[in-house]
């Protein structure tokens, strides 16, 4: 939803509130307007300061940490001296397996630009893990599984064509297959 416009009430120059990130400060899931990241803090600084906010959002989905210049740099065409700059960001970039420097060099870069517009930054606060290793100990872990899968497919296949095989032996490979696809699932 577009969350962009004024919040509030109240005299004098609004307060102006700039957004920048990935789907969850775009609004992605909110079913209005005012459901959003951006329009719940605007309406919240309006409550507390007796204010009018303008909220710019240059929030794109599916956006990575290198979009935050352009979104930056989008948002400044219409607030020339934001007065907060909110910024989420870094799903995308796990999800995209961006290398981890290249996200915080971006991220740091915006900052930096925001910085130098004189516009003071309140609560700079960075999280990141790794889940590479993670990422890529599940995939082994997956085609492992389905290596047994095929060997107990393979061997269900052999049972039932024994000459005398026996119920009890098909069920119990067809039990350790069916196992399996669900440890798979």
């Amino acid at each position: 939803p577009d969350d962009n416009g004024v919040y509030g009430s109240g005299a004098g120059r609004p307060f102006d509130i700039v957004v920048l990130g990935d789907s969850s400060a775009a609004g992605l899931g909110a079913d209005a307007p005012h459901e959003t990241v951006g329009a719940i803090i605007a309406n919240g600084v309006a409550a507390l300061t007796g204010r009018r906010v303008q909220l710019t959002n240059r929030s794109v989905v599916g956006a990575e940490s290198s979009d935050l210049d352009r979104q930056l740099a989008n948002a400044l065409e219409e607030v020339l001296r934001p007065d907060v700059v909110v910024i989420m960001i870094g799903a995308n970039d796990v999800t995209h397996r961006i290398e981890r420097s290249a996200s915080v060099r971006a991220l740091e870069q915006t900052v930096r630009r925001i910085r130098a517009l004189g516009s003071r930054v309140l609560n700079e606060n960075s999280t990141a893990n790794d889940v590479t290793a993670e990422y890529t100990d599940l995939e082994a872990q997956l085609r492992n599984l389905e290596a047994a899968e095929r060997e107990l497919q393979a061997m269900l296949t052999e049972v039932r064509q024994k000459d005398k095989a026996k119920p009890a032996d098909i069920l119990e490979v067809y039990n350790a297959l069916t196992q399996k696809r669900g440890e798979i699932e």
